[in-house]
């Protein structure tokens, strides 16, 4: 999707250089947050914004944030990869990343 990619971009020209441990703990509690929005939603508490527009915008928020916290991950694990194994590896733990999502929704 196109938030994904946005992610993948925000990492490479933004959050680089920036220390691992301290993006993984922002992009946790940010996801925290939007994941509690949430509830304003089951409480029909999203003011003026439109419920489909509030979902939209959660959601896409909320999977911007895994991607920018997915790139230290998937950068140290190509890092370690034997040499022409690189594919294998992003494909490996893009569908761990999948795996593990879609069983969080349900």
């Amino acid at each position: 999707s196109v938030v994904s990619w946005f992610g993948i971009y925000m990492y490479r020209e933004v959050f680089f250089d920036t220390n691992w441990r301290s993006l993984y703990v922002v992009t946790t509690v940010l996801s925290l947050v939007f994941s509690l929005a949430q509830l304003l939603l089951i409480f029909h508490d999203t003011g003026a914004i439109p419920s489909l527009l509030f979902v939209a915008v959660d959601n896409a928020a909320i999977n911007f944030l895994t991607y920018l916290r997915f790139m230290p991950s998937l950068i140290v694990a190509v890092a370690v990869t034997p040499e022409g194994l690189e594919c294998c590896c992003y494909a490996a733990l893009t569908t761990l990343m999948n795996a593990v999502s879609l069983e969080g929704c349900c």
